[in-house]
């Protein structure tokens, strides 16, 4: 969601060299995007000791400025302590002290992405061209995908048994920030049912990928095991979760047919992709967080409690998720599958 706004910095700023820090768990999303200078790999998880040492690091750049797209203190602390004096960002946190100019912050209504936006434009507003009039344009959020990447998925999904001939549909059942947000497994496994069984879209051959990460892959291997138990002959599913690494799982979404998956990462990067997506949203909003490609679906039941910032519901029964039939999904994977209009136009060279 931050590709738009460094895309808009860099078509009025074109002789700026633009670095982007990010955490060592996403920097590889920021890879082979030709408007970024370089990735600056910074740690996932803070320590005094690895604040400074991060620092200075970053000092070596001698950077102008900074705009931070993210709301924390410890943000602005860091560059503060990098030397860079001219900090750009929203003054949330505590941090407006740290800050060379608070932005304004956006109606709740706008989606996240023009977020970022406002902070490139509040930038540009200071150091851009002589005229220079804020909007919203609308630049790019494709990921820097290569024929490379395109092919390691391919090798991949031949490598795990993947019939290519057949629908590959991508899922990420559960959340990494926490279950509020999640389906819940016995659904999953009720649309897998359907999806193996009457086999939507134009192909008689479904296989199904389920991404995750390592802490994940004992609830992906149980949801496995609950879906093969209603089959007389295993249908391929295949667990990836602490599988692939993050570049690896986008090379695998790249080519899937369809994404399925909840208000997360993997599904932005599917947005990003352009993969037909059917999104399942409860505690947070799909007007600030959706998918924001046209050939997604969101399946979205408001309920009174909602938006919410909880990692695990204490409501029984989690009714923001549970409200959403797996009717509904498996006809949301219907009219998905049906936009579907060719093979991959990449062919793994040793497949």
């Amino acid at each position: 969601m931050t590709l738009p706004a460094i895309r808009l910095l860099k078509n009025y700023l074109p002789d700026s060299s633009i670095y982007v820090a990010a955490l060592h768990s996403v920097y590889p999303v920021f890879e082979n995007i030709p408007e970024i200078a370089d990735i600056i790999p910074i740690p996932t998880a803070f320590t005094f000791k690895n604040t400074l040492e991060t620092a200075d690091m970053l000092k070596k750049y001698r950077f102008d400025s900074g705009i931070l797209f993210t709301n924390s203190f410890h943000s602005a602390l860091l560059f503060r302590k990098a030397g860079i004096r001219k900090l750009y960002g929203y003054s949330r946190d505590c941090r407006g002290f740290l800050l060379h100019k608070k932005v304004k912050f956006l109606p709740p209504e706008k989606h996240h992405t023009y977020f970022y936006i406002n902070l490139a434009n509040s930038f540009l507003e200071e150091n851009g061209p002589g005229g220079f009039t804020p909007g919203e344009e609308h630049y790019s959020k494709r990921l820097g995908l290569t024929y490379e990447d395109e092919e390691r998925g391919l090798l991949t999904l031949v490598e795990y048994g993947f019939d290519l001939s057949g629908t590959t549909i991508v899922v990420a059942p559960f959340s990494a920030y926490g279950s509020a947000k999640e389906w819940g497994a016995e659904r999953f496994v009720g649309l897998f049912e359907r999806i193996f069984k009457e086999k939507p879209g134009s192909k008689d051959i479904i296989n199904i990928a389920l991404l995750g990460s390592e802490k994940e892959k004992q609830k992906i291997d149980s949801l496995i095991d609950a879906v093969k138990r209603r089959f007389d002959r295993p249908p391929p599913l295949v667990n990836f979760a602490g599988v692939l690494y993050l570049r690896e799982a986008i090379s695998v979404i790249s080519q899937g047919d369809l994404f399925i998956g909840n208000d997360s990462g993997l599904m932005h990067i599917a947005s990003s992709l352009d993969i037909p997506l059917l999104a399942l949203f409860g505690p947070t909003l799909p007007h600030n967080s959706g998918p924001t490609n046209e050939n997604s679906r969101v399946l979205y039941h408001k309920q009174q409690c909602a938006p919410c910032r909880y990692r695990e519901c204490p409501i029984e029964n989690h009714p923001c998720m549970s409200t959403i039939p797996v009717n509904e999904a498996f006809d949301g994977v219907k009219f998905l599958l049906s936009l579907h209009t060719g093979p991959s136009p990449v062919t793994p060279s040793n497949a």
